[in-house]
């Protein structure tokens, strides 16, 4: 998987995953969405500004994780039979439609697009 998404997008600087199965393991791993792990450490690793950065995520774990760890979220709605827990920043249709909420809002203040579920291309 991570060979085909190097080759998709080449510019992909770093990869970040849990192996954890998360079947009540205890303690959790931080790392396993929605805990937010994986996000703080890529942030440490890459030195990156969360207030500036972005989940994309089509499961309630994605949202959830994005939101804690404090980056803009964009939910990407394939009509699956799972509720939301939290809002995200945008819901979408597709992968194309949430490349292009970023791409659209990469801009503005983070205050600005964290005005929870706006619809775009619904």
């Amino acid at each position: 998987m991570h060979a085909r998404l190097h080759a998709l997008v080449p510019g992909i600087a770093h990869i970040e995953v849990c192996y954890a199965a998360g079947l009540g393991e205890l303690p959790a791993d931080p790392r396993r969405k929605p805990a937010p792990g994986m996000l703080l450490d890529a942030a440490r690793t890459l030195r990156l500004d969360l207030t500036r950065s972005w989940m994309i995520g089509d499961r309630w774990r994605d949202i959830d994780c994005g939101q804690r760890a404090g980056v803009r979220t964009v939910f990407i709605d394939f009509g699956y039979a799972e509720e939301l827990r939290a809002a995200p920043d945008f819901i979408v249709k597709s992968f194309a439609a949430a490349a292009a909420t970023v791409l659209a809002h990469r801009g503005d203040p983070p205050e600005f697009t964290t005005q929870r579920a706006q619809n775009i291309d619904r």
